[in-house]
């Protein structure tokens, strides 16, 4: 019997790096230096693959060196195309080849020489000695290398091709992929190819004559005079093209194949590199080599999370089917005293939620689904939602046991509309990821499952499917669902487990347990209170607007000359641009531009401008809110529940979705419009709870200026005292013009906005707007310190923080590139503000919900809005809410200046403001 061929994989280490950035790039991952790591960890997953899954005796990984090779002096334009890699790429660069060497992955580099070529010549010396190689890669150049001998291997598809797959996706064998890219070229390295030749076009013209020197030599017998005439034109350029993609098989390489065996990683500098200075724990467990320490054993210098514990007993999921089995394990999470929960159900609207089954977890590893409305034949006994909500019922009122979630605020919601009630402590894993990295675009449980536990999670997707075809949770065969579903809550418990240390140690625990929990709750109540709207009101207003827009676009439409489509940008720019010769402001990848600042440029030039942006805002708004709330009233209580987001701004503040309440506009007259069609219960009124220039109190309170800090004690209106100041004139011959622009500074100072974006928002010359810049800063000469403070120290930690110690991580402060830093500088100024800001009202409204209960008033917090805050009350009440609102808005912190509140009460939403 003939022996196994040896194998040896040749990684595509360049091409990697790349890929795993920008894999990771919405992510956002960084440690809690604030230095960024997601490159790091998709690339160090990848290696762990290849090793975990191939063991391989042989590899080697290469790299590009920044030198020009060969090809630059074929082509002076190769590669001429691409920009610099970016920043973030470039420092995790030097930790991504640290990985290989703690890993012991012997390495691929040479000045002048390209990875591929590398690669290409490696593999043909060992295709030559007997070995099968395999080539880890993406890049889809490496397929003119495949041959019986040499297969490609892409671990981040975990796809495989040889001779055969390359043929059948590209059309050609392997050995004539080099002529398809000779013809059509590269457009990432900048490869000519011949004009007008693509890759259908390419691949006929191989399939036809059989190669690229018989495609020049047959030109004439081409059909397409066009096509005939570009490769009679560019015969050159196709044979330069061939030459600029051809991987080299002739350069020097090591031959002795025992260099490029696979050593044993070195752990201690492993877990240096990946536990401590990258803060990725569970990479550590993927090591090979690694053994988790057994219960009671000193875990040295990596302790092994919770999670190896679990993999190495394996993980115990299972169905509960019957009252007996679910009173067993209700027991065992009673004396866990913890413990995970998540809810299938059949809609994410918690009002139509349907609850299909319950898993819980009670230990790492160890977690329980609870089917209760799997409505297949062949679902197998069940519990009903009756049975399962009565036995759990006590165990989630209980006010010691933790419950944990992920988006919990969304399982309490649907219990709570089947009548059951969860109290205790509360630990959602999104709320503490977005403590811990603030700047994160996702905090699910996919991307943290992958990033803290180096899990892959089973989709939605993959068991109820997508669009029309998606079938309902309720439909998934049990089996499935305990699979996923115990997976979720196991998951749950884990990521807790692993975030609770984190939260100490950055010294979070307080705003976390005492601030965002809370409020959580606050958020939970407020989104089931709902808010009541007048159909009606905005019915008519949707006529009325109708006729308004009809008559805007006649107007428009004779501005323009004639008829076209105001929504179409292509109709649109013909207008502007064409038709009325008016001049380019920028330009975008399908032409120019026609935004708002654009528009807004051009309106100094042209009447029609101008009419496009009011028409554009009025069509926003009908489409918005006046159409669409009428759809959203819920048809159960006759209110519209908006989501409360608590995870999605960096500062801190709040968000709503579905709808959006806080972006009506309060100073257009459609805007407050709109807001009179919110009304409270009927019979009741609402009251408005406004915080009076909040922003400029913390910046009083930070900067400790005492020229802001003596006007907020005395009272004194802020924008005249800084009109005065600015315009150098007595506070009495301030006009209300000097008070706009006033305004303006003041608050572009919180913005962090410089000259330029304060001539953009006052339409003033850039020097007049330094100039009033520089008259604030002399005046008020502590806000400049602040400001100065604010960005050196956020760039020498990486993050900034606000009065509660919330941080925002902004790894531009450090940037090379002065764009970027100005707005990192800016960003950071504005979150520490505003974040302050943010702190302050979510404080008010934990103490008012509170105060609410304890003196067992019937009135509700129903809104949210950046710094407002609405309820509804009986008439019998308007004096102790009155009280106790106010009271709990400006005692929510104590600052070197008085917080402030301005209230008002009204018929409608309208009227309060």
């Amino acid at each position: 019997m003939a022996a196994e061929a040896k194998r040896i994989f040749l990684l595509d280490g360049s091409g990697y790096m790349f890929r795993a950035y920008y894999a990771m790039l919405r992510q956002r991952l960084s440690n809690s230096k604030g230095r960024p790591t997601g490159a790091v960890f998709a690339f160090a997953r990848m290696l762990l693959k290849v090793i975990r899954e191939k063991a391989p005796e042989y590899i080697a990984v290469a790299f590009d060196r920044p030198e020009p090779t060969f090809r630059h002096e074929l082509y002076p334009a190769y590669k001429a195309n691409r920009d610099a890699p970016p920043e973030d790429l470039i420092e995790q660069i030097p930790l991504m080849q640290r990985a290989v060497e703690v890993l012991r992955i012997p390495v691929l580099i040479r000045p002048g020489a390209e990875a591929d070529d590398l690669i290409g010549s490696l593999a043909a010396r060992a295709a030559a000695k007997g070995f099968e190689v395999v080539l880890v890669t993406g890049d889809k150049d490496f397929a003119q290398l495949v041959s019986e001998k040499v297969r490609i291997w892409d671990p981040m598809k975990d796809e495989e091709l040889g001779p055969g797959e390359v043929e059948k996706r590209w059309g050609v064998p392997p050995e004539k992929f080099v002529d398809i890219q000779a013809l059509m070229g590269d457009s990432s390295d900048n490869v000519p190819g011949v004009p007008g030749v693509g890759e259908k076009t390419a691949v006929a013209l191989i399939q036809e004559f059989g190669s690229l020197e018989k495609v020049l030599a047959s030109a004439e017998k081409i059909a397409r005079p066009k096509l005939r005439e570009a490769i009679q034109e560019n015969a050159g350029l196709a044979r330069l093209s061939r030459e600029l993609c051809t991987i080299r098989r002739d350069l020097e390489v090591e031959e002795d194949f025992s260099r490029y065996r696979l050593g044993p990683a070195d752990l201690a500098a492993a877990r240096r590199l990946f536990a401590e200075e990258m803060e990725f724990k569970n990479l550590v467990e993927q090591l090979p080599g690694y053994e988790a320490p057994e219960e009671g054993e000193e875990a040295g210098e990596a302790p092994a999370p919770p999670r190896a514990a679990a993999e190495k007993k394996g993980r115990d999921h299972a169905a509960i089917r019957t009252a007996k089995e679910l009173a067993a394990f209700l027991k065992e999470l009673k004396k866990a005293g913890r413990f995970a929960l998540d809810l299938e159900t059949t809609s994410l609207d918690p009002m139509q939620a349907r609850i299909v089954g319950v898993s819980l977890s009670s230990a790492p590893g160890r977690a329980r689904y609870i089917p209760v409305g799997h409505d297949r034949m062949d679902a197998g006994p069940q519990l009903s939602p009756g049975e399962a909500l009565a036995a759990l019922g006590p165990l989630l009122a209980d006010t010691k046991a933790e419950k944990v979630g992920q988006n919990i605020k969304y399982d309490m919601a649907v219990l709570a509309e089947a009548g059951v009630e969860v109290e205790g402590p509360l630990f959602d894993t999104m709320v503490a990821s977005y403590l811990l990295h603030s700047g994160r675009t996702s905090h699910g449980l996919d991307h943290l499952a992958l990033e803290m536990l180096g899990e892959t999670t089973i989709k939605y997707e993959e068991l109820c499917g997508k669009g029309a075809k998606q079938i309902p949770f309720s439909s998934v065969p049990v089996e499935q669902a305990v699979a996923y579903a115990c997976q979720d809550a196991d998951f749950t418990l884990r990521l807790a487990d692993l975030m609770a240390p984190q939260l100490e140690k950055a010294g979070f625990e307080e705003l976390f347990h005492d601030l965002e929990m809370p409020l959580l709750r606050v958020l939970l109540e407020m989104e089931r209170a709902g808010i009541r709207v007048d159909t009606g009101v905005l019915r008519r207003m949707g006529k009325e607007l109708d006729a308004k827009l009809a008559a805007m676009q006649a107007r428009i439409h004779e501005l323009a000359g004639g008829e076209f489509n105001i929504q179409s940008t292509p109709q649109l720019r013909h207008i502007l641009f064409e038709k009325l010769g008016l001049p380019v402001v920028k330009r975008t990848k399908t032409g120019a531009s026609t935004d708002i600042e654009t528009l807004e440029k051009l309106a100094a030039r042209h009447p029609l401008p101008q009419e496009i942006l009011a028409y554009r805002q009025l069509a926003k708004l009908k489409n918005t809110y006046v159409d669409t709330l009428p759809g959203l009233v819920a048809a159960k209580t006759g209110r519209i529940h908006t989501d409360f987001n608590q995870t999605v701004a960096a500062t801190g503040r709040l968000s709503s979705s579905d709808p959006n309440l806080q972006n009506i506009p309060i100073r257009t007259d459609v805007g407050r419009e709109i807001r009179r069609a919110f009304l409270p219960e009927e019979g009741w009124r609402l009251l408005s709870a406004d915080y009076s220039q909040i922003e400029l109190r913390v910046l009083a309170h930070f900067t400790g200026d005492p020229g802001l800090v003596k006007a907020f004690e005395k009272g004194e209106d802020i924008h005249a005292t800084t009109a005065s100041a600015v315009y150098g004139v007595p506070p009495k011959e301030v006009t209300p013009e000097m008070r706009r622009v006033a305004k303006a500074v003041n608050f572009g100072i919180v913005y962090g906005q410089g000259a330029f974006g304060l001539s953009q928002t006052l339409g003033i010359p850039q020097g007049e707007a330094r100039s009033f810049i520089e008259a604030y800063f002399k005046r008020f000469a502590k806000v400049p310190a602040f400001v100065e403070r604010t960005i050196a120290e956020g760039a020498k930690r990486g993050w900034v923080s606000t009065i509660l110690g919330r941080r925002r991580y902004i790894p531009d402060l450090q940037s090379q590139n002065r764009n970027l830093r100005a707005a990192a500088e800016r960003t950071a100024v504005n979150s520490v503000i505003q974040g302050s800001a943010a702190d302050i009202i979510k404080r008010a409204m934990v103490h008012i919900s509170a105060r609410l209960k304890k003196e067992k008033l019937a009135a509700r917090l129903l809104l949210q809005v950046h710094d407002e805050l609405l309820f509804e009350f009986p008439p019998k009440e308007e004096k102790a809410l009155s009280r106790l609102v106010r009271g709990g808005m400006e005692g929510a912190l104590k600052l070197s200046v008085p917080l402030a509140v301005e209230m008002s009460t009204g018929e409608n939403w309208g009227e309060v403001h």
